[in-house]
This record gives C-alpha cells, sequence and structure tokens, in this order.
C-alpha cells in the first residue's frame, strides 16, 4: 500500500526527549543514585535524544524535497509527452508514494489542489503547495499545466540550492559548539592523567555534583540555543 499523509501528529522532539529524560530520572531514582545526579543523567540524555531526533526529522525533510523536484520533473516529462494532468499525476507517485492520496482524488474526481495541499505540511513538502496552486489555476483559466510547473520547478530548484547553501553555513557553526560542549571531558581527562581525580568530587562530593549539573546544563542551552537560531535561518522550511 502505498504512503499516505493520514496519520496523527508526530510527538515534538522536545516531548520524545523529555519522554527518555524522566524514564532515566525515574531509574535514577530507584537506583538510589545520588540526587543531584540524576537531573545531569536526564539532561544528558534529553539533549541527546533531541539532536539524534532533529537530525532524524531533518533527513527525512531533505528526503522530502528531493521527492518534490523528482515528482514534479516526472510530471513534467508526462505533459511533454502528450499525457494529461492526471496521468502526469499518477506517473508522480512512482517517484513519490505519499502523493498517492492525490492521484486517487484526481480518479474520483475530488478536490487534487486540496489534497495536495495536505501532503505540503509533510516536513520537507512544503514546495508542493505551489504544485497545487498551478493545477488550481490551469484548472480555473485553461492556462497550460506544464508551463505553470516549468516555472514551479525552477522556484523549487532554487529554494533548495538555498537551503543546502544555509546548511553548509550552519554546519561548521553546529561543529564548533558541539566541540566548545566537549571540552570539559577532555580538561577532566587530563586531570585524571595527571594523578588528579575530578570525577571522585564532581560525582562523590554535594559541591561537585551541583558544578556536574550547572555544567551540563549550561551546555546543553548552548547546543540548543544555536539550533534555535539554526530554525531560524532555514526559516523553517517544509
Amino acid at each position: 500500500m502505498s504512503a499516505s499523509p493520514e496519520r496523527g501528529p508526530a510527538p515534538s522532539v522536545g516531548a520524545s526527549g523529555g519522554l527518555a529524560a524522566a524514564a532515566v530520572g525515574g531509574a535514577g531514582l530507584l537506583l538510589g543514585v545520588p540526587l543531584l545526579l540524576v537531573p545531569t543523567a536526564a539532561t544528558l540524555v534529553w539533549v541527546a535524544v533531541v539532536l539524534v531526533e532533529r537530525r532524524r526529522r531533518a533527513s527525512d525533510a531533505e528526503v522530502r524535497r528531493e521527492q518534490v523536484v523528482a515528482a514534479v520533473e516526472a510530471m513534467l516529462g508526462e505533459l511533454g509527452a502528450g499525457q494529461p494532468p492526471g496521468r502526469a499525476l499518477g506517473c508522480a507517485v512512482d517517484a513519490w508514494p505519499e502523493l498517492a492520496p492525490a492521484a486517487a482524488a484526481h480518479r474520483l474526481g475530488s478536490d487534487v489542489p486540496a489534497q495536495l495541499r495536505r501532503v505540503a505540511a509533510l516536513p520537507g513538502a512544503g514546495a508542493l503547495a505551489q504544485v497545487a496552486a498551478a493545477w488550481e489555476l490551469c484548472g480555473a483559466s485553461g492556462v497550460s499545466l506544464g508551463d505553470a510547473l516549468e516555472q514551479v520547478l525552477a522556484t523549487v530548484r532554487a529554494e533548495h540550492d538555498v537551503l543546502l547553501a544555509v546548511a553548509g553555513e550552519l554546519a561548521a557553526a553546529r561543529a564548533t559548539v558541539r566541540l566548545v560542549a566537549g571540552l570539559p571531558l577532555l580538561v577532566l581527562g587530563m586531570g585524571s592523567g595527571i594523578g588528579a581525580d575530578p570525577w571522585a568530587f564532581l560525582t562523590g562530593t554535594g559541591p561537585g555534583q551541583l558544578c556536574l549539573w550547572a555544567g551540563v546544563t549550561l551546555a546543553t542551552a548552548g547546543v540548543m540555543w544555536l539550533e534555535r537560531i539554526a530554525d531560524r535561518a532555514q526559516g523553517h522550511t517544509r
């Protein structure tokens, strides 16, 4: 069966991390871990889950952006060969199975632009809204859908190039922030290497545990602050 955008809303990235952090915190309390170490461990788990989930969702969105381009190219190829719009849309489903509801709507005489806009709500598929607008305009005015889709394709490719450029610029900043966030671990390792025992202080004393929690919290805040800036720079593009 073809994939369909008819699905329940995915849990937010923060909620996924929160559930994992709560599980770790609860386990720590049950195991008798020192009280101040529980929030430290929970914070580390939360930020790890959030970053992994963000990367996964960003990857899914990038795949969809490429599928939008492939689907529009497939439609243009069919239209250029003299096929009707419905047949062109059906062929686009081969490039992007999530378009199946729109193709089904055309077969049933239903509202194709509405289905296209519903698919466009998926992360990374926002450009499909332009295809919906082109379909709607051409249906109302009789303008060639192929001509309209050529303009849509040029716009989508340009937007994709901009996104890739922004992502490339942000990659260096992300790497720098994560390196800085990890530097305390290097310092702790060096301290252990010269005969000191910083881990005993950080995990075995109240002031040390408080310092450890504060350091982890500040490092987490720095990483998430950069992620927020990155979201704004990328404009939450869909």
